[in-house]
């Protein structure tokens, strides 16, 4: 019996040291940043609300897309004048029979005179192509404005991301026939109309410019299906110069007055123009597919707010995993998820390999593996959309990742002074917490940012995702914790 008694007292006291030495030599250095997730409802720019609500169409409109990423930038304008109205086809009728009366057959016609409403002769003149609009321009002593100038005037001095402000308006088409709506007089909806008394510049027909990219077009039309969005005055449409649309007239610019031009004179000043900054959404929104994304301005069940996030500063590393592989318990499964396949081996690829290499981000490990180390470590792994919210929050703290093709220490991906996130846009990618389910019905796991092996520029946005199977290892995949 004394025995028996000694026995238990022995293999208690060999079990709690068990404990102590797994505690003991878990790792305590994880070096985290503090990120605090907010939502006050004050600080959510009216431009994040409407892309919220537009995340579907935003996904399958290239220009929108593309227009997102415009940076914001600050705009000079001085002594500058712009038609109040799009040219009328009156206007350009009189300016063809002019050019043909000097130069025999050297000016085609709109090709609005050829359609059912050609009659309505104050409305824009649509079906000229972009030569045609530069030339009649130039013939009034003007040019097309450029694509900045055209912004600046939409935004004015008050930066409103709309002609008429902050707040969506639908008042332009009031119409069920679109054609109808393209072929207003100018100014009819007074209520679309900007500071400066410069008329649909976010409805009638679209607008050409010039950029440094070539001829853009610039405003919403009367057949736009999206107008929350094409009305928007950053984003620009890229078509070929020869395109002769329905949908599309122009407007010029002057650097003086002219006389028998009915022209507005833009406020001199600094005009900011591009996507808001104040807008956190915006960055990284663009190509958001509402079946596998949530924002986190949509206040999904992925993501927590008003609460403080320890983020670790760098992805875990080839030093911190083998601690973890030399913890017995792990070897037990532990801190395996409950579905973790029976026999799972937690060694990455090449694992000898990456044991020469101590700081380096450790790879080659499925998404089990990176559960149980987050698991281990005490943390868990972020959401997709918590990664997604720390790579835009911690953005201006990062350095630019260069491309290289190989990994490189986790220690090398940060600014030398300071704290920050490191690695998010380079080195590996890594996984998340989030699981999407792919066509056929399998489960697949969301694994976020670029890496050594792909072009920096195709991956180095906050959106760039790709979901998987989580049994898939890659020398570029990796992970890094919230504690």
């Amino acid at each position: 019996m004394r025995s028996s008694i000694l026995y238990l007292v022995v293999s208690f006291l060999f079990f709690i040291s068990f404990i102590f030495f797994v505690f003991f030599y878990k790792i305590t250095d994880i070096k985290t940043y503090e990120l605090t997730l907010s939502s006050k409802e004050n600080n959510i720019h009216p431009l994040d609300v409407i892309l919220d609500s537009s995340r579907n169409i935003i996904y399958r409109n290239t220009f929108v897309k593309n227009s997102l990423r415009t940076i914001q930038t600050d705009f000079s304008i001085e002594e500058k004048y712009i038609h109040k109205c799009e040219v009328t086809q009156n206007e350009f009728n009189l300016f063809v029979n002019l050019q043909n009366a000097k130069f025999k057959n050297s000016e085609l016609p709109s090709l609005t005179f050829n359609h059912r409403v050609s009659g309505q002769l104050n409305a824009p003149v649509t079906g000229v192509d972009f030569y045609q609009a530069e030339r009649y321009c130039h013939s009034k002593q003007g040019r097309l404005p450029s694509k900045e100038e055209w912004e600046a005037v939409a935004n004015t001095l008050n930066g409103y991301i709309y002609p008429w402000g902050n707040t969506f308006s639908n008042d332009d088409s009031p119409y069920l026939d679109p054609l109808l709506n393209t072929t207003k007089k100018c100014g009819k909806i007074s209520t679309t109309s900007n500071h400066y008394q410069v008329f649909d510049m976010g409805g009638n027909v679209s607008e050409w410019v010039t950029s440094d990219d070539g001829p853009l077009i610039k405003g919403a039309n009367g057949f736009d299906q999206d107008k929350i969005l094409s009305s928007l005055n950053f984003v620009s449409r890229k078509i070929d110069p020869d395109t002769k649309s329905p949908r599309v007239g122009f407007r010029c610019i002057f650097d003086k007055p002219i006389s028998g031009e009915k022209t507005s004179k833009i406020a001199d000043g600094e005009y900011i123009i591009g996507v808001p900054q104040k807008s956190d959404y915006a960055v990284f929104s663009s190509l958001l597919n509402g079946n596998q994304n949530k924002s986190f301005l949509n206040k999904g069940k992925d993501i927590k707010f008003d609460q403080t996030l320890k983020v670790g500063t760098y992805e875990v590393t080839v030093e911190q995993y083998k601690k973890f592989l030399q913890d017995p318990l792990v070897r037990l499964n532990v801190y395996a998820i409950e579905n973790q396949p029976f026999n799972h081996s937690y060694i990455p690829l090449n694992w000898n390999l990456q044991l020469a290499t101590l700081s380096n981000p450790v790879t080659g490990v499925d998404w089990w593996s990176a559960y149980a180390f987050a698991v281990w470590s005490g943390g868990r792994l972020p959401t997709q959309d918590e990664w997604s919210y720390i790579y835009l929050k911690t953005e201006p703290q990062r350095i630019e990742f260069s491309q290289i093709d190989y990994l490189e220490s986790v220690y090398l991906t940060c600014p030398v002074v300071g704290d920050s996130v490191c690695g998010l846009n380079g080195n590996v990618s890594e996984w998340t917490s989030s699981i999407v389910f792919s066509s056929d019905g399998s489960a697949e796991v969301i694994y976020k940012g670029g890496n050594y092996k792909l072009p920096p520029d195709e991956t180095n946005e906050p959106e760039y995702m790709q979901s998987v199977s989580p049994y898939y290892r890659s020398d570029t995949l990796g992970f890094r914790v919230i504690l």
